[in-house]
């Protein structure tokens, strides 16, 4: 297993990958009649058919009783509004199943060409000194 920690970039071919971030996030799981999900994360838009689904945010943000989401839904005419959506409740065309708080993490990929060229340079610099 590969792991990434904080402090210990992960180097794979060229490619060099960051933990740039973390924290909490809460996430709203829509579902259609034929049981498609449709993972939204606070602020996110996303397009399911006709209609344009924006989570706005939890209606009382407590981790251990999550309540309602604000859900803003908008179809192709532009003609939309904003529902308190319970798990089980109806959002537009799709039915709010799962609304939870998870961590997140950030990760940034870099590209550094160079960084054979600065380590051969560093272990020169070593060697000089020694």
């Amino acid at each position: 297993m590969i792991e990434l920690r904080v402090n210990h970039p992960l180097r794979l071919s060229g490619l060099t990958l960051y933990q740039a971030s973390y924290g909490n996030a809460w996430i709203l799981v829509l579902k259609d009649a034929s049981g498609q999900t449709l993972v939204l994360k606070q602020g996110e838009e996303r397009r399911s058919g006709e209609k344009a689904y924006t989570f706005l945010s939890p209606e009382f943000p407590n981790p251990d009783s999550p309540g309602r989401a604000l859900v803003r839904v908008i179809d192709a005419m532009g003609v939309g509004g904003t529902f308190k959506a319970a798990l089980g409740g109806k959002v537009g065309d799709l039915e709010s199943s799962d609304l939870r708080y998870v961590m997140t993490t950030g990760i940034q990929a870099v590209v550094d060409p160079g960084y054979p060229l600065v380590f051969v340079a560093l272990l020169l610099v070593a060697l000089g000194a020694v």
